[in-house]
């Protein structure tokens, strides 16, 4: 019985063990590599169409800026970037982040594209003095400063969303 009993213990450790390892993001001892990972954490979440599909600040369960067709929102993004600016902590914590962020938009020729008036979205001191000119973003202290990009439809013509992320 005792055996039994020490198998039974034994099979349901192992599989809460497999449950939740997928949910674990892996710690990188490297600063830069945190970064990049959290900086493509927020592009495969904010490229969704989020959760609920017609998701507000205060009912969201995933973020997510596009619609069907993968068109920017500019709903969504209104909302993403009030999110933000009213509870930033809540943010990095609903994309599953650690590092700080700023997300900002351009088009094909590099301008700035201010998508209903929400300027730069992210860190609070950075997304106020970096809009419009996001330029200066690499003047925000920090030596793990990392970039990407993702090509995106805004009004039927191609846009980016930039994402820096830093720790």
């Amino acid at each position: 019985m005792d055996f039994i009993l020490a198998m039974f213990i034994f099979s349901v450790c192992i599989m809460i063990y497999y449950k939740t390892l997928p949910n674990v993001k892996l710690k990188s001892e490297n600063p830069v590599d945190e970064a990049y990972l959290d900086a493509k954490a927020i592009a495969s979440s904010v490229v969704s169409l989020g959760s609920p599909l017609n998701w507000t600040n205060d009912s969201v369960q995933r973020i997510g800026i596009v619609d069907y067709g993968n068109e920017i929102s500019e709903r969504k993004v209104t909302e993403f970037k009030s999110m933000a600016s009213s509870d930033y902590y809540r943010t990095k914590t609903m994309l599953g982040v650690t590092s700080d962020f700023i997300v900002y938009f351009i088009d094909n020729e590099q301008a700035f594209l201010d998508i209903n008036n929400t300027g730069v979205i992210g860190f609070p001191t950075v997304a106020e003095s970096a809009a419009p000119d996001y330029t200066n973003v690499t003047e925000v202290g920090c030596r793990n400063l990392v970039r990407i990009e993702r090509i995106m439809l805004y009004n039927n013509s191609p846009a980016k969303m930039v994402i820096f992320t830093w720790n």
